[in-house]
């Protein structure tokens, strides 16, 4: 039995539903599954075929739309998850980078060394690095956010993660700010410019609200990985006081390796001043 093999039973049986019941419902949720049984079913259960990406997101929003990733025993099989990924990835953490730099004000880590982004003695240098690589990104005059401002969001309950080699040299980082849903959506269609965020936009930590994945960046596809890892196992951990995800980009590498992590585009155009194209993409967590 695979781990989607696993999911699947262990929700059947919390629930003390047969396959054919498993059927039926999943049939009433989405037109996905109108030619679905308890074959094709039994199959993903026990691992010996599994379901297209497409069918398998659907799969997932059905379990998400029923509480099932709410459920701690559950949690805890998605951490165990998230672990054994990291396991592939932790011996060249370890070799190549010192640290993890951040803020993390919502649940705590001790599986390796972190700093808090406040007491780290070379905030300033990985936050300038960060404005710099932001505005080499895009035409010159459209990326106007200020260190000072970066450090002032990150001071919110948000997610901020920074990987440091052994040299102190950045080598990834990645920044997710919960923000208040409406925020988020006049963000994805561009009625408000993303780099004017204050503190009235963001979200106590008890308040639920949007995930803006508001900048990924890495210097290699392991550090890429591991981030990746990092700030899905946050979603899962806080599930339960994040209602969306969204992501506002003006790269069409984003929209392309976005393509299947089930949000969708909402919106897109030009901005009439600086001509660049944008995408706004928002979606409910599952």
């Amino acid at each position: 039995m695979n781990f989607f093999g696993q999911l699947l039973y262990t929700y059947r049986d919390t629930h003390r539903l047969t396959q054919g019941q498993c059927v039926n419902d999943m049939m009433h949720f989405s037109d996905t599954f109108s030619k679905l049984n308890t074959v094709t079913f039994s199959r993903w259960e026990t691992g010996s075929t599994s379901p297209g990406t497409p069918k398998k997101q659907q799969v997932l929003k059905y379990l998400f739309s029923k509480g099932f990733f709410n459920d701690r025993e559950v949690k805890a099989m998605l951490k165990e998850r998230y672990t054994n990924f990291e396991a592939y990835l932790e011996k060249a953490f370890c070799k190549q980078y010192k640290s993890m730099i951040g803020n993390f004000p919502e649940h705590h880590q001790s599986e390796r060394t972190l700093y808090h982004l406040n007491n780290y003695k070379y905030k300033q240098k990985h936050l300038e690095h960060i404005v710099n690589i932001g505005a080499s990104m895009t035409v010159e005059g459209y990326y106007t956010l200020s260190v000072e401002q970066l450090e002032a969001w990150c001071s919110y309950p948000s997610t901020f993660a920074i990987v440091s080699d052994y040299h102190g040299q950045h080598a990834g980082h990645y920044i997710i700010l919960k923000i208040k849903n409406d925020v988020a959506e006049d963000i994805a269609f561009h009625r408000k410019n993303p780099l004017t965020l204050s503190k009235n936009d963001f979200c106590t930590v008890e308040e639920k609200g949007t995930c803006f994945v508001f900048t990924f960046y890495a210097r290699s596809p392991k550090i890429a990985a591991w981030l990746i890892v990092e700030h899905y196992r946050y979603f899962v951990q806080n599930s339960e006081c994040i209602d969306n995800v969204m992501i506002y980009t003006t790269r069409d590498d984003t929209v392309l390796a976005t393509k299947n992590y089930g949000i969708k585009i909402v919106q897109s155009g030009k901005d009439p001043e600086y001509g660049v194209n944008w995408v706004g993409m928002l979606s409910p967590l599952e």
